[in-house]
């Protein structure tokens, strides 16, 4: 009986009038995160400002490549960033939606950024010039595709536009 109870100790069971709850914490207990150092990266330029936050272009002191520093605005707070952050990381892997890369904070200030991929400039910057039928049909594909795992990764992007809309050298990327 001392082997199964230490077995089976390891494991929290709902108390017989409780439903079981999963994914919530406790309000007495706070999650710690360890986060990377805003420290490592080099801030170059704001390419983007939004109602939710700024978009600062980077440079990884570490391996000399070029990211997207996103600072939420502080007023939305950490559960923002973790809100965003775990969105990101349910769509990923598909080719036309940015890549979070890393989750660090300014030691000094104490913002928070999510590290991204570093694409370009947006579809707002662009519109004005011509392109051609095929390869706007294709970017509109590659935009559709990005909406379509979003959705079915149950995420809805709420605020898709021409500044939300990266386009690198061969066509568009989410944002």
């Amino acid at each position: 009986m001392a082997a199964a109870s230490a077995a089976s100790g390891s494991r929290k069971r709902a108390a017989a009038d409780q439903e079981p709850t999963a994914c919530r914490s406790s309000p007495a207990k706070r999650r710690r995160y360890a986060l990377g150092s805003a420290d490592d990266y080099e801030q170059l330029e704001v390419v983007g400002e939004g109602s939710f936050g700024v978009v600062i272009k980077a440079r990884d002191r570490r391996t000399g490549s070029m990211v997207a520093l996103k600072r939420l605005h502080s007023a939305l707070g950490f559960d923002a960033v973790r809100v965003e952050a775990a969105c990101q990381h349910a769509c990923r892997g598909h080719p036309s939606i940015v890549e979070i890369k890393n989750v660090v904070a300014d030691a000094k200030t104490g913002e928070i950024f999510l590290v991204m991929e570093f694409v370009g400039s947006s579809l707002r910057d662009q519109i004005m010039r011509s392109r051609p039928e095929d390869l706007v049909r294709e970017m509109m594909r590659k935009l559709i595709g990005a909406a379509h795992k979003m959705h079915s990764s149950r995420v809805i992007h709420h605020d898709i536009k021409p500044e939300n809309i990266l386009v690198g050298f061969f066509g568009s990327r989410g944002r």
